[in-house]
């Protein structure tokens, strides 16, 4: 590869960033391919994901955006996000409707526009070559293929990350408020992001660039109150709060390995810190993705609210730039058209599995119901976190019922779920099921889920017990990410 030199550098918090050789190409027209390299990739993997079915939160997103607005922020300030997602949603399933490839395809997009988007940011801060290979980053990128098809705001959160940078790279601060504003919209992490940039912008004395990040905070307001709500009375305690080793989960998701960082993680990692030995202005774009991430991780661990590693979507961007950052120094051409092969070629793999792995066994589910119920018979999910994926996959004259609450099941409430899921009973439900229900009881359960102990599995050895006779017609897999087994009760084999 030729050696060319950092270009178009621009005015900002990286103003100092030596001028140090490269090694990946900086030919005028790779912009354009990577872009339409990442469209390609991205209309592929949903093409692979099509069949793998929508899981619960997505299947949930998908319930409430097909609300009416006003219905919709209701059922918002029950769900614990914030709206400007949902809304986008909204008006995207009354153009492409709701099939499981029309929903995830929006995120497809926000996707695939991130990498132009962060490549031009880039550009401006450190740039062409390390643009390009930070493209080359992104556009491989396992977490870009997870949640380019996934119909959850993530993909969206990277979009506004890369569209930010680039406004505050070209002193856009008009635009820069709004999408920061937009940022706090779509994801609270949003604020573990933009609370260390205000305070970087005015240590740096750049007072209209903090002004113009904390700005977005106005769009935020109106959103307070059902925010406050939120977080008195939501805050997922469908998992544990970040722990020590939030760092490594969070690298685990970059590279896609469902809990384990893996060899492609390690191989990030390592460009990372290659990165941060290379300038000034990489270890503070290495401060920049650390800071967000530790502080989430602390309010986490203080509130008990919980973390995913899809959190992390915060940092994805500046991350990944600080990868391609050390990709371009990484000796050799001969050792860097090595590492780039494994990258790209361990990327695109891993991206395959994550995307083509099944999310929910909420199509086999739906098949076995519809293949055995009959007017009369009643469905229950046990926890009703399995009610969203389902349902949607329901015809509407089947009767369905969620534990504990007794709704319908198509939209989880998360108000106060721990304290009601404590006090209800898995066997005065079945009971209940059994006294009201002349046809047959049929049952989606899962044993595990936090906050229910053992409730499901108890709701299921009542049922045995007044209904003898059971049949097992779907067995819950674990390769599964949601996994469920489904029971058949008949009917007239009641004994009470």
């Amino acid at each position: 590869m030729n050696a060319s030199a950092l270009d178009e550098r621009t005015a900002g918090f990286y103003d100092d960033a030596p001028v140090v050789p490269v090694r990946v190409a900086a030919r005028p027209d790779a912009d354009r391919r990577l872009a339409v390299a990442a469209v390609v990739g991205l209309a592929g993997a949903l093409a692979l994901a099509h069949g793998t079915g929508l899981w619960l939160d997505e299947a949930q997103s998908v319930a409430i955006a097909r609300l009416p607005v006003g219905d919709l922020l209701t059922a918002l300030r029950h769900d614990g996000a914030p709206p400007l997602y949902y809304l986008l949603l909204h008006g995207w399933t009354r153009l492409f409707g709701t099939g499981d490839t029309a929903v995830r395809a929006m995120s497809a997009v926000f996707a695939a526009a991130t990498v132009p988007t962060a490549m031009a940011a880039a550009r401006r801060t450190f740039g062409r070559a390390t643009s390009l290979a930070a493209g080359l980053v992104l556009a491989t990128l396992p977490f870009l293929y997870r949640y380019g098809t996934e119909a959850r705001m993530y993909s969206l959160v990277l979009l506004l990350v890369a569209a930010g940078w680039w406004l505050a790279a070209t002193r856009r601060l008009i635009p820069l408020a709004v999408v920061s504003g937009l940022l706090l919209l779509t994801h609270y992490w949003g604020f573990f992001l933009l609370a260390p940039a205000v305070v970087l912008a005015a240590w740096r004395r750049g007072w209209a660039l903090a002004a113009a990040l904390a700005a977005g905070g106005l769009l935020f307001v109106p959103w307070l109150p059902a925010f406050a709500y939120q977080a008195a009375h939501t805050g997922a305690p469908w998992a544990r709060p970040a722990r020590i080793d939030g760092f490594d989960a969070a690298l685990s998701g970059f590279s896609g390995g469902a809990g384990r960082v893996g060899v492609l993680g390690l191989l990030y990692f390592a460009l990372a810190v290659l990165a941060v030995r290379t300038s000034g202005a990489a270890r503070r774009l290495a401060w920049a993705t650390a800071v967000p991430l530790a502080l989430g991780f602390a309010v986490s661990a203080v509130s008990g609210a919980a973390f995913a590693e899809r959190y992390a979507a915060i940092v994805v961007v500046p991350f990944a730039v600080l990868v391609g950052i050390g990709l371009a120094h990484v000796g050799t051409e001969r050792s860097t058209r090595i590492v780039v092969a494994l990258m790209v070629g361990g990327g695109l793999l891993q991206g395959a599995w994550v995307v083509h792995r099944q999310r929910t066994q909420a199509p086999e589910l739906a098949a076995s119901i519809k293949a055995v119920a009959h007017p009369g018979d009643r469905v229950v999910f046990c926890p009703d976190q399995l009610g969203p994926a389902v349902m949607r996959l329901l015809p509407a004259g089947i009767v369905t019922l969620a534990y504990p609450a007794g709704d319908r099941g198509d939209i989880v409430d998360w108000v106060d779920y721990a304290d009601r899921n404590k006090a209800a009973s898995g066997a005065a439900f079945a009971r209940r099921m059994d006294a009201e229900t002349e046809g047959a009881v049929l049952v989606v359960a899962s044993p595990g889920y936090r906050t229910f102990g053992r409730s499901c599995t108890v709701l299921v050895e009542e049922l045995r017990r007044l209904r003898p006779g059971d049949q097992r017609l779907v067995r819950l897999d674990r390769s599964s990410y949601e996994h469920a087994s489904l029971w058949r009760f008949r009917a007239g084999a009641r004994t009470s």
